[in-house]
């Protein structure tokens, strides 16, 4: 049902842009339909007694609505500030605030409705993660073709995606090991995949770009830009949950800086040591001789 519900949304979404819908509402309509899932599941185990696997509609909620939360939007907006495009970088912030208010409006309404119509649900901000480094690793092999198929990537920049997005998963289980902050948790495994990146472009004539997105894929703030956006829409009495939003908000610009700084340092090193490709070197006189 989990799988079901994020495809809805995706198409969904490619609707909203055929017939032009802003992106607010358009987060706003697709957030609705995995909440209306999960409250449909709800009440049908509360009529048969509970079904088996539906433990939490937290779980298909949040499945419905990773796709379009901000992770790779946060990275963007990163990316733009280190390379000192700061009003690109704002206007990429105000977007992020933006689509993750539609997701939030979107839920709480079909929450309200839900609730009109006498099935009582709730969704938690917190989604229990766990379980070995190898599945850990495995689901990041499986998110990095998901992306691919979604951005019509080629069969090659698909496959060396995988096989690095399970490299960038295992240096960052490595890493955690040392309890470091999230910055350098994710900087770490960046770096490599920026210079993997680079050295295949280089090799392979493959898209550098779409192989190191593929990568870090499962890396990138959602789940925290999710429990961010809960914890801000509940109800509370004297900021109860101020704190718990600040640390939510504070691991998504964290972890957006040192993916983009990561990956910025992992190319640069890459391009240090290898050379820069002919194309951007072109690019670079092109752009002294229009001074």
């Amino acid at each position: 049902m989990a799988a079901i519900s994020a495809a809805l949304v995706d198409q969904t979404q490619r609707f909203c842009q055929k017939v032009g819908l802003a992106g607010f509402f358009a987060n706003a309509l697709s957030a609705s339909i995995p909440t209306f899932i999960a409250a449909g599941l709800t009440a049908l185990a509360g009529a048969m007694g509970g079904i088996p696997g539906l433990n939490s509609p937290s779980v298909v909620v949040v499945s419905g609505i990773i796709v379009l939360l901000a992770g790779l939007s946060v990275l963007g907006a990163a990316q733009d500030a280190i390379d000192g495009y700061y009003l690109t970088s704002a206007a990429r912030g105000i977007e992020v605030l933006m689509m993750t208010l539609g997701i939030g409006i979107g839920t709480a309404l079909a929450l309200q409705i839900s609730t009109a119509l006498g099935v009582g649900m709730s969704i938690s901000p917190y989604v229990t993660l766990g379980g070995s480094p190898l599945f850990g690793t495995l689901g990041a092999m499986l998110v990095a073709p998901g992306f691919c198929l979604a951005t019509y990537t080629g069969t090659r920049a698909t496959m060396l995606g995988i096989a690095l997005s399970g490299a960038a998963w295992i240096i960052f289980e490595l890493v955690s090991l040392f309890q470091f902050s999230i910055g350098p948790t994710v900087a770490i495994p960046a770096v490599v995949i920026g210079f993997a990146g680079y050295y295949l472009h280089r090799q392979l004539r493959v898209p550098e770009l779409a192989i190191t997105t593929a990568a870090i894929i499962s890396l990138l703030p959602g789940l925290a830009v999710y429990k961010g956006l809960f914890l801000l829409m509940e109800d509370s009495e004297a900021g109860a949950y101020v704190t718990a939003i600040y640390v939510q908000f504070s691991v998504v610009i964290g972890t957006g800086i040192g993916l983009a700084a990561g990956l910025s340092i992992g190319a640069y090193l890459a391009r240090k040591q290898i050379g820069t490709d002919r194309s951007a070197i072109r690019a670079r006189r092109r752009g002294v001789g229009a001074y």
